[in-house]
C-alpha cells in the first residue's frame, strides 16, 4: 500500500511468524503492547481518529515516554508498540536493525579498551 491510502485493517488477514522468517519488504500486524520485531515504516494504525502512533523506545533510547509516531514514520526493532494496532512495511530485520548496530558498536567500543 502507498502511505496516501485508507488501510481498512480489520480486514488484513494474519499469521504468526518467528523473527527469524520477517524479511524486508513484508508487511507486519504489531498488537498493542508487543514488541515490534524489525525496523520499519509505520503505514496504518487501528486508532482511526489519529494519523500517530506512540511506541515505547527507551530500548534504544532511554526516554522513559512514549514517542509520536506519524504514517510514514519509521519505528525501530525491540521497541514497544503501545495503544493501538500498527501496520508496518519492514526496512530492517535481523543483524540489520538499528538495535543489531547499535549492539555492534558497543562490542568493537569494548573490544578497544
Amino acid at each position: 500500500k502507498e502511505l496516501n491510502e485508507t488501510v481498512d485493517m480489520s480486514t488484513l488477514q494474519t499469521c504468526e511468524v518467528t523473527t527469524s522468517e520477517v524479511r524486508v519488504g513484508d508487511y507486519l500486524y504489531v498488537l498493542p503492547g508487543a514488541r515490534i520485531p524489525a525496523d520499519g515504516i509505520l503505514i496504518a494504525t487501528s486508532d482511526y481518529s489519529s494519523s500517530h502512533a506512540y511506541v515505547d523506545e527507551s530500548a534504544l533510547s532511554g526516554e522513559p515516554f512514549p514517542v509520536a509516531k506519524a504514517i510514514g514514520g519509521q519505528v525501530y526493532g525491540a521497541t514497544v508498540n503501545q495503544l493501538a494496532s500498527l501496520l508496518i512495511r519492514v526496512t530492517a530485520s535481523g543483524n540489520t536493525t538499528v538495535l543489531a548496530k547499535i549492539v555492534r558498536l558497543m562490542e568493537q567500543a569494548q573490544s578497544q579498551k
